[in-house]
């Protein structure tokens, strides 16, 4: 009769050497420099990597560390976007009074300072009762992000703008070659038209 042990309460802890592992391939995602870093010989990370990836331990580390790198990512695309969009979007007249003198900057709303690029600050004197003068900051001159860049980075993530061009492929690139050839002949050995 044999005896199998079967494992009770969860699983143990991942050891010091595959924790590096597992920390160093989801900086580089790369299994051998992975093992290679957490001390295995240069000779045998590969196959080490291997070996640890089979590990139902290691690769549910793996595995959560990944899905917390996409979460990550994908939060920070989304902050992207909604900074693109505020700047795409901005209204100038947002950052102004009635009269036309600019805002303190803690009194603009957090959309249309998203949109600024840069400020220029001026001082000016105060002279305050008592004849004590007060330097007193003012917004002189206000530079917003480039509102077509932003639009553009807006459509590109909204699927509505693409950089690469979309052809037709049923004919081949030497059928289109030759047709071009014969064009350009066409036109060399045409008479030029005279005017009337």
């Amino acid at each position: 009769m044999s005896w199998k042990r079967i494992g009770t309460g969860t699983p143990r802890a991942l050891n010091a050497k595959q924790q590096l592992y597992v920390s160093l391939y989801l900086e580089t995602l790369n299994g051998t420099l992975a093992a290679e870093g957490a001390g295995y010989s240069k000779h045998s990370a590969s196959d080490r990597s291997k070996d640890l990836q089979r590990y139902t331990r290691v690769r549910e580390a793996i595995d959560k560390g990944l899905a917390e790198k996409e979460r990550e990512l994908k939060d920070k695309v989304v902050r992207t976007m909604e900074h693109a969009y505020a700047q795409a979007t901005a209204d100038i007249a947002e950052l102004f009074d009635d009269e036309g003198n600019p805002l303190p900057l803690r009194k603009m709303p957090r959309e249309a300072r998203r949109a600024i690029h840069s400020v220029e600050v001026e001082f000016e004197d105060v002279t305050q009762e008592g004849g004590t003068v007060r330097r007193r900051p003012r917004l002189a001159k206000i530079k917003l992000h480039d509102k077509r860049a932003s639009q553009e980075l807006f459509a590109k993530y909204a699927g509505k703008l693409k950089d690469k061009v979309e052809m037709d492929a049923t004919k081949s690139f030497a059928e289109l070659v030759l047709a071009a050839q014969r064009k350009r002949e066409r036109e060399s050995t045409a008479e030029p038209q005279k005017p009337e």
